[in-house]
């Protein structure tokens, strides 16, 4: 500021050496003012109270938007499982089943459906063979579905939808139902009676 001044220029002018000093003594002491100006500037300021809450409150929110945003974003994006069965069921005692009785047993299975697990109910009918091996057949007819019942005095199988019939060993012996029961497969483990998936039958296999 002092080097605006009209008697600053005319000791300047002058080549007066004690001016030139003054002068740059003064431009410094600009320089310096500035260099405090700009490091107030950028120094942290003290959060209020308020501000603190506010960030706060913020810093919350975005917590709670980011937790209810994921699990939709994993449901949207992710690739969901197709409809599958969950493994073995238990089929019950094996020393409850009678030579020659085909018995409908009940039974819970586990089923994933994209992202949906639920518990069906599903019912399996169980042939105690003469030679003491099992055959645990579906219990829906091959023609479109239907539940059947085993018939003691006719000693078969009956679908009550389309009259097909099938022998104790699931062959078809009236149609229209193109091809043999289906099967469950099995395994023992103790006494427990264990059912897994389903396997379709083999028209070509049907007994003689």
């Amino acid at each position: 500021m002092l080097a605006h001044l009209p008697f600053a220029r005319f000791l300047l002018n002058g080549n007066n050496l004690g001016a030139q000093r003054f002068l740059r003594f003064d431009q410094e002491a600009k320089a310096t003012h500035f260099w405090i100006q700009m490091t107030l500037a950028t120094e942290p300021q003290p959060i209020s109270r308020r501000n603190f809450n506010v960030r706060a409150i913020y810093g919350l929110a975005s917590l709670m938007g980011l937790a209810l945003s994921a699990p939709a974003a994993m449901y949207i994006f992710a690739t969901p499982k197709s409809k599958t069965e969950t493994g073995w069921v238990d089929a019950g005692n094996v020393t409850d089943l009678r030579p020659g009785a085909p018995q409908q047993v009940s039974v819970l299975r586990l089923r994933v459906d994209g992202w949906k697990i639920r518990t069906e109910r599903d019912t399996a009918w169980i042939v105690k063979n003469g030679n003491g091996t099992l055959t645990a057949f579906s219990p829906r007819c091959t023609h479109l579905g239907c539940a059947y019942r085993w018939e003691p005095g006719a000693d078969k199988f009956v679908c009550p939808c389309h009259g097909s019939t099938f022998s104790i060993n699931g062959d078809v012996i009236s149609g229209p139902a193109p091809r043999p029961l289906d099967r469950f497969q099995i395994k023992i483990e103790g006494n427990r009676l264990w059912l897994g998936d389903i396997e379709a039958a083999d028209r070509s296999k049907q007994s003689a």
